[in-house]
């Protein structure tokens, strides 16, 4: 399979691209045809070695990755060949990262891609948004309506059906992501607005 890869960290200069063997899915392992994938600044520490993680060379790099189960290992339960799936956890802690045509992805890291969530606008969003809105669900953001607005009604509206699928909320904290009074633009069908704001007890 072809992939963007290292053999040592370093500038953006060691990148290759090229033939490497294609991955075997372990166990519990899914193996995804790769559909599109992204570049966040976390690739950039761990290829040049300002974030040290454990790392196998050649190492194929990123994080973010959109795809479609080719195999699957006999304990990797809940994905079939022919899903649409999403990760954004790869290529650190040991794990090889996403930019190939092949990844071997640990199902608890694997999530079903929404239907009809366009793959490349779902990359682009997976790591900055989620990691935005999660906190904003964790209480880790106060101004969590300043941090949502900043998306589009179309990015939010991926952002909060990804949440959903990968059971990082639920029915009942998207119903509380609720129109303030000065929203303008759908979000993309996802049944709330552009800026949103999160109710809680005594908020």
């Amino acid at each position: 399979m072809r992939a963007a890869f290292i053999k040592t960290l370093g500038p953006p200069e060691n990148i290759r691209y090229g033939e490497l063997p294609d991955p075997e899915p372990g166990p519990t392992d899914v193996l995804v045809d790769v559909t599109a994938v992204a570049v966040n600044p976390v690739d950039t520490f761990v290829r040049s070695g300002l974030f040290r993680t454990p790392i196998v060379f050649p190492f194929v790099v990123g994080r973010d990755l959109v795809g479609t189960v080719a195999a699957t290992g006999p304990g990797a339960v809940g994905f079939a060949v022919g899903d649409a799936v999403w990760s954004n956890s790869l290529g650190h802690g040991g794990r090889q990262g996403a930019a190939a045509e092949r990844v071997v992805v640990s199902a608890d890291r694997l999530y079903h891609l929404p239907q009809g969530v366009d793959p490349v606008r779902a990359v682009a969003v997976a790591k900055d948004g989620l990691d935005r809105v999660a906190s904003a669900y964790a209480g880790l953001i106060t101004r969590t309506r300043d941090e949502l607005g900043a998306f589009n009604g179309e990015e939010l509206g991926v952002i909060l059906r990804f949440l959903h699928t990968a059971q990082r909320t639920t029915v009942a904290e998207i119903d509380r992501l609720t129109p303030g009074p000065d929203d303008k633009a759908d979000a993309g069908g996802a049944g709330v607005r552009k800026s949103v704001e999160r109710r809680s007890a005594g908020r």
